[in-house]
């Protein structure tokens, strides 16, 4: 049952990422690129970031919830043990001091209750060189949210006025993607230790009930 929740979480959150990341693909093809960008096409322009927006809002959610989920099924089932404290050690050193997974973090909280973020679309070539295009993130309209935690603040400064989407998205699902994978990992490892350990036990009771059988006869 909890390997279920935590696999219905992970399932919701990388749906929510693949939804995301093709949109943004979608864009970063030349053609489709240019079609949107023309004066004729400026409403659906309008309507495609608009669809970015909210997808983005169910990414960054799903981001949240899918990291409550798993810190709940590590703390009902490891709670108490050296695996937690090994748990809790990743969680802060991926998570809580990562100025990426900080701003992700907060940024869910500007999407549900502050503001909608504001995206834009962009197209630029130089000679010899392919058209590139990206939809980007309005950063220097987050910066005048004044509620953002000390590393979202650290890694907002370090960015321009507008940043690729793409980069933040896939950044943090690489961050969040390693981080389940150590996790399964380290749950398969410590089930063997525990069964290990049960054997052992087994063995040992079963080797002194036959030494007190033998006395017996």
């Amino acid at each position: 049952m909890e390997l279920n929740r935590l696999g219905t979480s992970l399932r919701v959150f990388k749906g929510n990422h693949d939804e995301l990341r093709r949109a943004l693909d979608t864009f970063r093809q030349p053609k489709v690129a240019i079609q949107l960008m023309s004066e004729s096409e400026r409403g659906k322009l309008d309507l495609f970031l608009v669809e970015v927006i909210r997808l983005l809002h169910n990414f960054v959610a799903g981001a949240r919830s899918f990291a409550e989920v798993t810190r709940s099924h590590a703390r009902r089932l490891y709670k108490g043990t050296a695996f937690f404290e090994e748990y809790e050690e990743r969680v802060k050193h991926d998570f809580e001091d990562s100025p990426l997974s900080c701003f992700v973090q907060d940024l869910r909280v500007f999407v549900l209750h502050v503001d909608v973020p504001r995206t834009m679309a962009r197209v630029s070539w130089k000679r010899d060189e392919n058209l590139r295009s990206s939809v980007r993130l309005n950063v220097g309209h987050l910066r005048q949210w004044g509620n953002w935690k000390p590393k979202s603040r650290q890694f907002i400064a370090a960015l321009a006025d507008d940043v690729d989407l793409s980069d933040i998205v896939a950044e943090y699902s690489k961050l969040a993607g390693d981080f389940h994978q150590w996790f399964l990992q380290r749950q398969m490892e410590v089930q063997a230790d525990v069964i290990r350990q049960r054997d052992e036990l087994c063995e040992r009771l079963e080797m002194a009930e036959k030494a007190r059988a033998s006395r017996r006869t």
